[in-house]
C-alpha cells in the first residue's frame, strides 16, 4: 500500500509530471510533409533559329523534404530530358512555350518563353580565287556549305553559269564544287546559286584560274610515251585516261603537235585527250612480229582516226628496220588503214637510210616520216646537227615532192658512250638546242624524241626532255624561252681551201672485213656534192654501195664521209673499190652485176679514185 511519508514508496506529482516530461509524454508529435510551392524555368539563350538550341533548366521550391526533380515540354520544336531545346523551322515569328513540371507535384508548374525566328535569307561569303599552275589538272574539291549563312536546310547548290568552261568545266557534287580538267590556260567564272526549303536563294562567282607555263618559243612536236615508274609496255602495263590527260596537259604548252607509238592498253584514248589541248594528233600503230597484237591495233587505231579528227596516222615505227615485218606486209597494213579511213594521212616511220633503201613503202605513203640519229652513228656532238642536215637533205632529194618530216631525232642525257657520241646532260641540251635552232632557219618540221624518261628502257632510257619525275633537265627551257644558235650546220666551207676537187681514201678495210671504207675529199663545198661508191667483186662485177635503192653518201662539213660496203653477198671479198666526188643535181646509175663503170660517172664527176685489194 501507498504509504504516507514514504517517498521512496509514493512519489510526489511534481516527479511525476517531470517523468511524464521527460519521456515525451503529454501527446503524439510528427514533421510536417515535403511540400512543392513553386517551380520556374530560364532557358539561354531566349531567340533562336531552326535548328539552333538553348539550355533550359528548372528550380523547383518548396518545404519538406521535396523532390526536386521535374518533367519538361516544349510547345513547338523538341526538348531533350537535359532541358536541350531545338528550335523548329518556322515560317513566321514564333512565341514557344517551355514548361517545366514537378514530378512530385504535378499541379505545380512554371513556364518560360523562347522566340523562335524564321531562317535569314541564305546568304554567300566570297570564295576565294583558285588556281591551277599546270594544264591537265583538276580542281581540289570545295565545300560550299563553309561559305554560306542562313537558309532553312536542307540546301541545294548548282553552278548557273560558267564564263569558260572550255577551259575548264565546273560542276556541283553535292555540296562540293568539283572541276573536269583544265585544257586551256585562261579564267573560268563560276557563278553558283544555293537555294533553301524555302525556295531562297543567294547567289556568288568564283574565279577558276588556269596559269600553264609560259612559253615563248613551243616545239613543231614532241614523241610523247606514257609510261612512267615501274610501267613496262613489254610486260603488258595499260594507263589510264587520267595519267594521259596529266601528262599530255603538262607538256602541252611546249608543242604544236604530239605523236605517240601505240593504239591498245589504254592508249588508244590518247587521240582523243590531245586533241582536247588543241594539239595536233599523229596516232601511232605499233606493227611488230606478232599478227594477233598487230590485228588488235589496226582494230583500235582505226576505231579512234574514224571518230577523233586525227592529223595523221603512223603504220609501224622502225617495224623495217627491226625486221618485224617485210616491206610488203607493211605495204599492206598501210593500204588496210587508208581503206579504212582514205581522208587521213597515211605513213610509216623509220630511219632514213632505211626509208631510202624502202622506195616501194615511201611509195604508198603519203608523206616521208624520218628518224635521224646522230647519236647512234657514233657522231661527235659538235657535228651532229651537220650530219642530221645533210642526210635530211639528201631523203628530200630523193623522194621530192614529197614532204619529209621529222619523226625521231634526240640525244641521251645517260647511257653508253657510241663511237665519239658521248651522252650527258650538257650534250642533250645542247642536241635539243641545235636541232631546234636547225628546224626554225630551215623550216623542218620536227618530232623530238622524247617527252619524258623511261625507266623501262634500261641502260637506252634517258632520251626524256624531262626525266622520269617529269622534272624538266637542266638547259632545256632555253629552247623554250625562244634561245637559237647560230647556222653550224651548213657545210659552206671549202675543206683546204680553193683549188681543184680531190678524193682520197683515209681508210680502206682489208678483204674480209665489214668495217666501213672511209674518204676525204678536198677543195669542194660539201654541201654541194655527194659521193657514190662501188664495189668489185670477182665474176659478179660491179656493185653500187651501201644499196642499190640509196647508193650516195653525205660528205661532213670537213670533208670526211663513211660508206658501208659489206651489204651482203659477197661484199667483203670485193677487189676493187671506186669512190666518185658528184654534184647533187647528178643521179648515178645502181649497179648491179655491171661489167664496168660506166664512162657517165667519168664525166659528170669533179673527182674520182679507185683502189685495188
Amino acid at each position: 500500500m501507498f504509504q504516507p511519508g514514504k517517498t521512496g514508496l509514493k512519489p510526489s506529482l511534481f516527479g511525476v509530471l517531470l517523468l511524464l516530461v521527460a519521456c515525451g509524454g503529454g501527446g503524439n508529435s510528427t514533421p510536417p510533409p515535403p511540400t512543392i510551392t513553386g517551380v520556374t524555368v530560364a532557358c539561354n539563350p531566349v531567340s533562336l533559329q531552326a535548328g539552333q538550341t538553348s539550355q533550359c533548366t528548372a528550380n523547383v521550391s518548396g518545404t519538406g523534404n521535396y523532390d526536386s526533380s521535374v518533367t519538361m515540354k516544349a510547345s513547338a520544336g523538341t526538348i531533350s530530358a537535359a532541358g536541350i531545346y531545338t528550335a523548329p523551322a518556322e515560317k513566321a515569328v514564333t512565341q514557344v512555350t517551355v514548361t517545366a513540371t514537378s514530378v512530385q507535384d504535378t499541379t505545380k508548374s512554371g513556364s518560360t518563353t523562347i522566340t523562335v525566328n524564321p531562317p535569314a535569307n541564305p546568304t554567300f561569303t566570297a570564295i576565294p580565287n583558285i588556281t591551277l599552275n599546270a594544264l591537265g589538272q583538276k580542281i581540289p574539291s570545295v565545300s560550299l556549305s563553309q561559305y554560306v549563312a542562313g537558309g532553312s536546310s536542307p540546301l541545294a547548290f548548282a553552278v548557273t553559269t560558267q564564263t569558260g568552261p572550255g577551259i575548264i568545266a565546273c560542276s556541283i557534287a553535292g555540296t562540293q564544287l568539283v572541276s573536269d580538267y583544265g585544257y586551256h590556260g585562261g579564267t573560268n567564272t563560276v557563278t553558283i546559286t544555293v537555294t533553301d526549303a524555302e525556295q531562297k536563294t543567294a547567289q556568288t562567282t568564283v574565279n577558276v584560274v588556269v596559269t600553264p607555263p609560259t612559253v615563248t618559243l613551243p616545239v613543231f612536236g614532241m614523241d610523247f610515251s606514257p609510261y612512267t615508274g615501274s610501267q613496262d609496255p613489254n610486260q603488258g602495263a595499260t594507263v589510264d585516261d587520267d595519267q594521259l590527260t596529266r601528262q599530255i596537259g603538262a607538256l602541252a604548252p611546249y608543242t604544236t603537235a604530239i605523236r605517240n607509238f601505240s593504239c591498245t592498253n589504254g592508249n588508244q584514248d590518247f587521240a582523243e585527250i590531245a586533241k582536247r589541248f588543241g594539239l595536233k594528233v599523229y596516232v601511232g600503230v605499233w606493227i611488230g612480229t606478232d599478227s594477233a597484237t598487230n590485228t588488235a591495233e589496226m582494230q583500235n587505231c582505226i576505231s579512234v582516226a574514224q571518230t577523233v579528227p586525227v592529223d595523221a596516222v603512223i603504220v609501224g615505227s622502225e617495224a623495217l628496220l627491226r625486221n618485224d615485218v617485210s616491206p610488203g606486209q607493211l605495204i599492206n597494213y598501210i593500204n588496210q588503214f587508208r581503206a579504212a579511213v582514205p581522208n587521213v594521212p597515211i605513213t610509216t616511220a623509220d630511219t632514213y637510210s632505211t626509208l631510202e633503201n624502202n622506195p616501194s613503202v615511201v611509195a604508198v605513203s603519203d608523206f616521208v616520216f624520218a628518224n635521224y640519229y646522230p647519236f647512234w652513228e657514233g657522231t661527235d656532238i659538235s657535228k651532229a646537227v651537220e650530219y642530221l642536215n645533210a642526210e635530211d637533205a639528201l631523203l628530200r632529194q630523193t623522194y621530192a615532192p614529197k614532204a619529209v618530216i621529222v619523226s625521231e631525232t634526240g640525244w641521251q642525257s645517260f647511257g653508253n658512250v657510241v663511237g665519239n657520241a658521248v651522252p650527258s646532260p650538257d650534250n642533250a641540251s645542247f642536241y635539243f638546242l641545235d636541232v631546234q635552232s636547225w628546224a626554225q632557219a630551215e623550216k623542218r618540221p620536227v618530232f623530238y624524241f622524247e617527252d619524258h624518261d623511261e625507266p623501262w628502257k634500261g641502260t637506252d632510257d634517258g632520251w626524256g626532255i624531262w626525266d622520269q619525275d617529269l622534272v624538266m633537265k637542266p638547259g632545256m627551257q632555253q629552247v623554250f624561252d625562244g634561245t637559237t644558235t647560230p647556222d653550224n650546220w651548213t657545210c659552206s666551207a671549202i675543206p683546204g681551201g680553193s683549188g681543184t676537187p680531190t678524193l682520197e681514201f683515209t681508210t680502206v678495210p682489208p678483204v674480209g672485213s665489214s668495217d666501213p671504207l672511209k674518204g676525204q675529199e678536198l677543195h669542194a663545198v660539201p654541201g654541194n656534192y655527194y659521193i657514190v661508191v662501188y664495189i668489185h667483186v670477182g665474176a659478179y662485177g660491179w656493185w653500187v654501195k651501201p644499196y642499190a635503192n640509196s647508193p650516195l653518201t653525205t660528205i661532213g662539213c670537213d670533208g670526211t664521209w663513211t660508206t658501208n660496203i659489206v651489204t651482203g653477198g659477197s661484199d667483203a671479198s670485193a677487189d676493187q673499190i671506186a669512190a666518185f666526188l658528184i654534184p647533187t643535181s647528178y643521179t648515178p646509175p645502181s649497179l648491179e652485176e655491171a661489167g664496168s663503170l660506166p664512162a657517165a660517172l667519168y664525166t659528170n664527176s669533179v673527182a674520182n679514185l679507185i683502189v685495188k685489194r
